[in-house]
């Protein structure tokens, strides 16, 4: 509880909210204590639905992580079986501005070479700034501040010849620890491609 109002007040300048939810069949008895630590702890809402009515549940279900990341996850579960028990949910939203913000006049196609060795062209973001860097032989190192430097963008950039796996079977919690030690302040010209990501997984398999 501690860690979770300290993460949400650590920068002014960064917006992050963490939402947890409680879907629950209503037919479903489910233990006090369970709710109650959920409630307390992590701020959770909790409600029983009529999960006979599926669409009203999914609407619900899905209306909450919409609203909770502000359109940017507009829905976490597909469909709704009146056989289900209970949802737990978890939303994380972050909204940081940049500590050294780029200039939009400054942006322009350009080329961005992939993995197949194909180039495409895309919009470009340039900056020359002090930033915190560290060169591997195997990859360059970036930290990119939010706000007011609290909270930071690793970007990883594998060197010639190197792929991407190259560098993610390197990243052990020890190795990246070592790595951000060595980081050192240069001013660096910076080219970041515009780039939007998006990934999803369920966690039945892990769970069970």
């Amino acid at each position: 509880k501690d860690l979770v109002s300290a993460l949400q007040s650590h920068d002014p300048k960064v917006e992050l909210s963490i939402s947890n939810a409680i879907f629950y069949r209503n037919s479903f008895s489910v233990k006090n204590n369970f709710i109650v630590t959920n409630q307390n702890y992590y701020q959770a809402e909790v409600s029983g639905l009529d999960f006979s009515k599926p669409t009203e549940t999914l609407n619900k279900v899905n209306g909450w992580v919409n609203t909770k990341t502000k359109g940017k996850i507009d829905k976490i579960i597909e469909q709704v079986n009146p056989e289900d028990i209970m949802y737990l949910l978890n939303a994380i939203y972050f909204n940081g501005e940049w500590k050294y913000s780029f200039d939009t006049k400054a942006t322009a196609d350009m080329l961005f070479k992939k993995e197949d060795k194909t180039t495409v062209q895309v919009p470009t973001m340039t900056i020359e700034k002090p930033f915190n860097y560290y060169s591997h032989q195997k990859f360059e190192l970036l930290e990119m501040p939010y706000g007011s430097g609290k909270y930071s963008m690793l970007i990883f950039l594998p060197e010639n010849g190197k792929i991407t796996d190259d560098v993610i079977s390197l990243m052990t919690a020890e190795n990246v620890d070592d790595w951000i030690s060595k980081l050192t302040e240069q001013k660096k010209e910076i080219f970041l491609p515009k780039f939007e990501f998006k990934f999803d997984d369920s966690l039945k398999d892990e769970l069970a």
